[in-house]
C-alpha cells in the first residue's frame, strides 16, 4: 500500500505525494525539492516538485488515511 503525504507546493497548492516514489530529498534553503523514482526525463531532466516543508517535517509527517 502506497504512503501518502500532503505538502504544501512552493506555489501553496496542497500536494498529495505519494512517498514510495520518493528517490530523495534535496533540501535548498527556502524548499525542498522531491525528486521522484524514474529517472530523467525526455529532456534530460528529473521529475521533481519543490515544497515548502523541510526533510524533516516531511519525514515526521503523518500519512493520508488510506481508503
Amino acid at each position: 500500500m502506497a504512503h501518502w503525504k500532503q505538502l504544501t507546493g512552493t506555489d501553496g497548492d496542497l500536494l498529495d505525494i505519494n512517498m514510495d516514489a520518493v528517490a530523495y530529498l534535496h533540501p535548498f534553503k527556502d524548499y525542498t525539492a522531491v525528486c521522484f523514482i524514474g529517472g530523467r526525463g525526455a529532456e534530460g531532466r528529473m521529475m521533481v516538485v519543490n515544497v515548502k516543508e523541510k526533510p524533516e517535517a516531511i519525514h515526521m509527517a503523518k500519512p493520508l488515511r488510506s481508503a
